[in-house]
């Protein structure tokens, strides 16, 4: 199970990560309100939340949480990334598009960011192709 005492991915040994990120997603699904309220500042926590949200298809409270992640940290490539790949779960490839261009713009390198956009340009030529 989740501990609090260990909120920040930095505070797990090398190859910790992934176990914390699992942890993270379920703590953030069983009991979210506790989850915030005990970490109201924490980044990690907050995308975790909204990744979380995103899987119950709750966008509603996934764009509160990438809301929250916005305020902490800015527009930073992960929290736009993270929020373009929503808007693809949505059924929204034009706006997942425009999130993850400027997700692209900030971290050019980044092949998470490259792969989504890929995806959503194929679902857009896609149904272009079927219009």
């Amino acid at each position: 199970m989740f501990s609090p005492r260990r909120a920040r991915s930095d505070a797990w040994p090398p190859g910790g990560t992934r176990q914390w990120e699992r942890e993270l997603l379920e703590s953030c699904s069983r009991r979210p309100r506790a989850f915030y309220e005990l970490h109201p500042r924490d980044l990690e926590s907050w995308i975790g939340l909204a990744a979380s949200y995103d899987r119950q298809r709750r966008f509603d409270l996934a764009d509160r949480a990438y809301d929250q992640a916005t305020k902490i940290a800015g527009p930073t490539a992960e929290i736009l990334n993270n929020r373009g790949y929503s808007y693809m779960l949505r059924g929204d490839p034009r706006r997942a598009r425009e999130t993850l261009l400027e997700a692209q713009a900030r971290d050019p390198g980044n092949t998470y960011i490259k792969n989504n956009l890929e995806t959503v340009e194929a679902s857009l030529r896609k149904s272009k192709a079927t219009q």
